[in-house]
C-alpha cells in the first residue's frame, strides 16, 4: 500500500491543511482540534485520489460529533461523502451523508444506531474508513459500525468536520492507496 499521505501535528505544523470554515482551529497537545462554535471545515489531500484507506485517531471532547470528508472536492463548496460520529443524531449514530456545494442532503444515506450504552466521549476513538470503488465502509476501534454503496463521488481528497457546540481533536491520520 502506497502511503499519500501522513499528519500527526507533533511539530505543529498544518500546512498540508485548507481551512474552508471555522476559526478554532489549532494544534493542542499534539493533536488537530476544532470547535466549538459554529461550523468548521478543513480539508487536504489530492481532488485526483480514488481508492484509499484513512485511518486516525479522534476524540469528541464535547458536543454533538464530528465528520471525515472522503472523496471530497472543492473544499469551498465541497462535494463529497461524510462520515459522522454523531451522539447528537437521534439517541446516536454513525452516519453517512452526501454533501452537495456544501451542504449535506438532509437525510443520511445510512443510519446505524449506536448501543444504547455507548461512551461518545471517554477518549480517543480509532476511525478507519475504506473508500473502495463504490462501497465505504466505516470501523471505529476495530468493529464495523456502519456501510454505505453509492456511486455519486468517484474521487476527491479528505476532511475533518465539526459543528455547533462540538470539540473534536484528530491525530496520527494516514491515507493510504487501495489499489489492488
Amino acid at each position: 500500500e502506497e502511503r499519500l499521505f501522513y499528519g500527526d501535528f507533533e511539530s505543529g505544523d498544518t500546512f498540508d491543511w485548507y481551512v474552508a470554515r471555522g476559526k478554532r482551529w489549532r494544534v493542542e497537545n499534539g493533536a488537530y482540534r476544532a470547535g466549538p462554535g459554529g461550523e468548521h471545515r478543513a480539508f487536504t489531500g489530492d481532488e485526483n485520489w480514488t481508492d484509499y484507506v484513512i485511518e486516525l485517531d479522534a476524540q469528541l471532547h464535547r458536543g454533538k460529533g464530528f465528520g471525515i470528508y472522503f472523496r471530497a472536492t472543492d473544499p469551498d463548496r465541497v462535494d463529497g461523502y461524510c462520515f459522522q460520529y454523531d451522539p447528537g443524531y437521534g439517541r446516536g449514530a454513525f452516519l453517512f451523508r452526501k454533501v452537495v456545494n456544501g451542504r449535506e442532503r438532509r437525510r443520511p444515506l445510512v443510519v446505524q444506531w449506536a448501543p444504547r450504552d455507548y461512551d461518545w466521549y471517554s477518549g480517543p476513538r480509532h476511525i478507519r474508513l475504506e473508500v473502495v470503488g463504490n462501497t465505504y465502509t466505516a470501523y471505529v476501534d476495530g468493529v464495523k459500525v456502519a456501510e454505505l454503496t453509492d456511486s455519486s463521488f468517484t474521487h476527491g481528497g479528505i476532511g475533518l468536520r465539526t459543528w455547533g457546540p462540538s470539540e473534536a481533536s484528530f491525530d496520527n491520520i494516514v491515507v493510504r492507496s487501495a489499489r489492488q
